[in-house]
């Protein structure tokens, strides 16, 4: 595959975030609990050892139950026409910033959810931010779009890296 056809086949970037459905405190003192058992008869036996597969499973089952305690909530950048518009359709007040706070990151984050998530409508996500969500989980959505929208190269790169070919 030739550069134009892997940069054409580029997706925008996604990213996910884990929105908790559930109280976790009891999953959490499972999974703890389950952690420090499994180090322990790890340590003095091997994976064959029945007590070794029976504190792996416990692990496993208390991983599972935490993990059911959140929903991963995709979130899509949107191209940057999609976003020039939106930013054009939300101009700041009386010319202050870069776009409305009251409204932009709203639309923002429902603009990067819709459509990615099941079944869920622009009402449904509407009905979480406002009745489901905290302010600070709402605050943490808004906050990760935008970061999604509008990030740079990675500086985990470092400068002058180049990918070797075999």
């Amino acid at each position: 595959m030739g550069l134009r056809d892997r940069l054409r086949a580029r997706q925008r970037p996604t990213t996910t975030y884990p929105l908790r459905v559930a109280d976790t405190s009891e999953a959490e003192r499972e999974l703890r609990e389950s952690q420090v058992a499994y180090r322990r008869i790890a340590r003095h036996g091997g994976e064959d050892d029945p007590a070794v597969r029976t504190a792996k499973a416990r692990l496993d089952a208390a991983q599972a139950a935490f993990d059911a305690c959140f929903e991963m909530i995709t979130l899509v950048a949107l191209a940057p026409a999609d976003l020039e518009a939106l930013l054009a359709a939300h101009p700041p007040k009386d010319g202050d910033g870069l776009f409305n706070p009251d409204t932009y990151p709203r639309e923002l984050f429902l603009a990067c959810v819709e459509g990615h998530n099941g079944d869920m409508t622009r009402e449904d996500w509407e009905h979480v931010l406002d009745e489901s969500c905290s302010y600070g989980e709402r605050q943490e959505l808004y906050v990760l779009v935008q970061a999604l929208n509008t990030r740079g190269p990675s500086s985990a790169i470092p400068k002058g890296w180049t990918p070797t070919r075999g």
